[in-house]
């Protein structure tokens, strides 16, 4: 299968996202996208990363290890100044866009997103010509529920 449809697909999300009020920060290999907004359900300033990058090939555990260190980082340098907890919040979505995932890989997203004090980094790949998203659903009950409105915004921003 061709990866044309690769750069595609990045230059779509990140349009995408920019008409959804995203700042659009072009780093390096990645694309980066910011918005900050209050969110009431969520007690305050939510800062919300996406970072979309190309792999060559088939998606390692390594892959996802280094975008998702990566867009931590920056959501970290461009959050609001409120601790977060107090006020504001941090998502992050690292994003890899390649032809296909490791098994590997896919077992590192399914064993959940990595979580810390009002920081949540949920890591999605797109694969397969763009026909499929491999990202965490969450369990049943509890995690399904808590993680369907994360679920919404990833088909809502990633798929298409």
């Amino acid at each position: 299968m061709s990866a044309e449809w690769i750069p595609h697909r990045i230059a779509a999300i990140a349009a995408r996202l920019e008409g959804m009020g995203f700042e659009r920060h072009d780093l390096d290999d990645t694309l980066l996208l910011h918005r900050r907004k209050f969110e009431l359900s969520r007690f305050g300033l939510v800062d919300v990363v996406v970072a979309l990058a190309a792999v060559e090939g088939e998606v390692l555990p390594d892959d996802l290890e280094r975008l998702e260190s990566f867009a931590i980082a920056q959501a970290k340098d461009r959050k609001t100044r409120i601790p977060r907890g107090v006020g504001s919040a941090v998502e992050v979505f690292p994003v890899t866009v390649a032809e296909g995932i490791s098994g590997d890989a896919e077992a590192v997203i399914d064993a959940g997103p990595a979580n810390a004090w009002s920081l949540i980094t949920v890591p999605a790949v797109v694969h397969d010509g763009g026909r499929a998203i491999s990202a965490y659903e969450g369990r049943k009950v509890w995690g399904g529920a808590y993680f369907s409105s994360i679920r919404n915004r990833l088909k809502e921003w990633i798929a298409g």
